[in-house]
């Protein structure tokens, strides 16, 4: 296996996890849309805490396998649920995006889930308009085209945010990741989220949210569904943070979480 900051890939099925080893159980994180588990390395391993770290490297990243183009949250819960099987439990549960969704239908009636976390979790109507132009730009490979309508019209950064980008090697690591964002995108909007069911679950939760994106669309107003659905979960602010703290303030992000984490 190849190690990476003390992390391992370990490969269930179709999907792989970077793995870090610890005690009293493990962290899963599950990120969302234009990520992979090497996208999270940084706000992992500066994680304090004793328990084992697993960041899921969901389909559609190598070394994971394809993205399905008719894949559901459905398929993507059950690849969660295939982790959990292979990790120790209890678990803790953090979900980013997209993932924040994958986090909460994979905790109903799952055993050995003790805590969630999710960051600015998103969920349908999420910018459906938005699908098919992304679609067809990876259809005709142009994925440089694809990122941009995902950082411009998904993401809502400015043109020249977009334009500095393109300068810096993150332009090209989010290439590949464009390609399964459409699919990701229809099948977020083609699922209800069981709201009712997730208030059923009964686990501490808790929600954060960067201060930049509170009450604004498209990530603000999703999370602030979570919010409204879920009453007795924790929010957390994020100062001075978007969506991107994972990347832009890794550390801010690990301190947020490692203190809901601590006993």
């Amino acid at each position: 296996m190849t190690k990476t900051h003390y992390f391992e890939w370990m490969q269930t099925g179709g999907v792989a996890a970077l793995v870090r080893p610890g005690i009293g159980g493990t962290v899963v994180i599950i990120p969302g849309a234009m990520a992979d588990a090497q996208g999270w390395l940084s706000f992992a391993t500066s994680l304090d805490t004793t328990m084992s770290v697993a960041i899921v490297n969901r389909r559609g990243r190598v070394p994971s396998d394809d993205l399905p183009v008719d894949s559901t949250v459905a398929d993507e819960v059950a690849d969660v649920h295939a982790m959990l099987s292979s990790l120790r439990g209890p678990f803790v549960l953090i979900g980013w995006s997209y993932g924040g969704l994958l986090a909460m239908e994979a905790a109903i009636g799952a055993a050995g889930i003790v805590s969630i976390v999710l960051y600015e979790p998103v969920c349908a109507p999420f910018v459906p308009a938005t699908i098919e132009p992304i679609r067809q730009s990876i259809e005709v490979g142009d994925l440089d085209h694809a990122v941009d309508l995902i950082i411009r019209t998904v993401s809502g950064a400015p043109a020249e945010q977009v334009a500095a980008l393109r300068e810096t090697p993150a332009w090209d690591y989010l290439k590949p990741l464009a390609v399964p964002a459409a699919t990701e995108l229809s099948a977020l909007n083609l699922h209800q989220p069981s709201f009712a069911a997730y208030a059923a679950i009964h686990l501490p939760t808790t929600i954060l949210v960067g201060s930049l994106n509170e009450n604004c669309e498209p990530y603000g107003t999703a999370a602030s569904r979570f919010l409204d659905a879920l009453p007795d979960a924790s929010k957390i602010t994020l100062h001075g943070q978007g969506h991107l703290a994972h990347v832009e303030a890794p550390t801010q992000l690990a301190e947020a979480v490692s203190a809901v984490l601590k006993p």
